[in-house]
């Protein structure tokens, strides 16, 4: 006759061995969504900052052509003296390379978070096939009981 301690050892290892399954597939949900989420903010961030670049390379190109039409044109009754233009490029080049510079900066940035993302993604599916090794191994121990 099979003991009531014998009969409570196998329904705890049936109720774990279930529960635990349980478990790793949750876990395994809320870090793959985690990553994803992280991935496609840090994605969308990039493009936004991208973005922002066009726009400002396109908005001072428009500003040069613009001056240096009206410097052209004659009559205009606008004019600058040779030194006063170069006073002015001096400080426009200097607004620029401070952009370029902050635009750089922003994206070693963005490409610094989307590494780690990528690392820590890269972890995490070692990590999952190491428990689902360890699982499949469990379950072919139980069986071999």
């Amino acid at each position: 006759m099979i003991s009531n301690e014998k009969i409570v050892n196998e329904l705890v290892k049936k109720v774990t061995s279930s529960v635990v399954g349980d478990i790793k597939q949750s876990i395994n949900k809320i870090i793959e969504d985690g990553i994803s989420d992280n991935l496609s903010k840090v994605m969308l961030e990039g493009e936004f900052y991208k973005t922002i670049n066009n726009e400002l390379q396109n908005g001072l190109m428009s500003i040069y052509k613009e001056i240096t039409s009206v410097n052209k044109e004659e009559g205009s009754g606008v004019s600058m003296d040779k030194k006063e233009t170069e006073e002015f490029f001096s400080e426009a080049s200097e607004q620029l390379d401070a952009i370029v510079q902050t635009t750089e900066k922003a994206t070693e940035d963005i490409m610094g978070v989307i590494e780690k993302q990528m690392d820590l993604q890269a972890k995490v599916g070692q990590g999952l096939k190491a428990l689902k090794k360890r699982e499949l191994s469990n379950e072919g121990n139980r069986r071999a009981h």
